[in-house]
């Protein structure tokens, strides 16, 4: 075989098992977040869609993913098990208690999550010249939700989302707040942490330019199914933020 053909064949390999781990309905969401472990993905990877980035930020060395949107079902629940589990060669009645307790914290429902960030950042023409903030701006973040589904007079819904408040974190530092993430910041989901929370790293004090905060969207049962598909828009200060996600399981 040629060298040109082994790179064909390895090309065609290496398409096959991203489209078997992503798409294939013949695989368990279980067995999809153990194939996710498998290839040293972080688990956030088996979010797939259910997770929208909705703000970046720079920290010199590298670009972050610091905003974004999650739905959390119980889809996802059996995928991030199953990435636990193989990871940590749970047995099978490990795994299943590990499941009980996630599906519990999902309070038998889908879960909105959007988590957002107030961050300094460096002048890029003086390095040593830190951009100041406003952190106060995420007092004023408000959400619509959009369902794809119209009303019962067709016409397009929109939803004016209440707002529960799950972490708001100020630190003096960027770096407090961007290596946590969410599931190791917020006591309502500690049993999704793969390591344990690490919620005592915050007085409650608001001080310093850096803040994250992340709320859970929610609205009346009538006026709106997170299995449906929608569309959630976030007014952060003068910045409008989207997140589109298909209808769930």
């Amino acid at each position: 075989m040629s060298l040109l053909s082994s790179v064909a064949c390895l090309l065609a390999v290496t398409c096959e098992t991203t489209l078997t781990t992503g798409t294939d309905p013949s695989i368990s969401n279980r067995e999809f977040g153990a194939q996710v472990a498998a290839q040293k993905k972080g688990i956030e990877r088996v979010l797939g869609s259910e997770r929208q980035v909705l703000g970046r930020w720079a920290d010199g060395a590298k670009i972050r993913d610091v905003e974004e949107a999650i739905l959390l079902t119980p889809t996802v629940a059996e995928r991030w098990c199953g990435y636990l589990q193989h990871k940590n060669k749970w047995t099978l009645a490990e795994h299943d208690e590990r499941l009980l307790a996630l599906m519990d914290s999902l309070q038998g429902r889908a879960r909105v999550l959007v988590r957002l960030a107030i961050l300094e950042r460096r002048d890029p023409l003086d390095w040593a010249d830190v951009v100041r903030t406003t952190p106060e701006v995420l007092d004023e973040v408000s959400v619509r939700v959009i369902p794809d589904t119209p009303g019962p007079d067709g016409k397009q819904r929109i939803v004016e989302a209440d707002l529960t408040v799950l972490e708001d974190r100020w630190a003096t530092t960027p770096d407090t707040l961007v290596r946590f993430p969410w599931y190791q910041a917020i006591d309502d989901f500690a049993e999704w942490a793969p390591e344990p929370s690490r919620t005592d790293l915050w007085d409650g004090l608001r001080r310093g330019g850096n803040r994250m905060m992340t709320v859970e969207v929610k609205s009346p049962s009538s006026a709106w199914n997170p299995k449906e598909g929608f569309t959630i828009v976030i007014r952060k200060g003068e910045k409008t933020l989207r997140a589109k996600f298909a209808p769930s399981a």
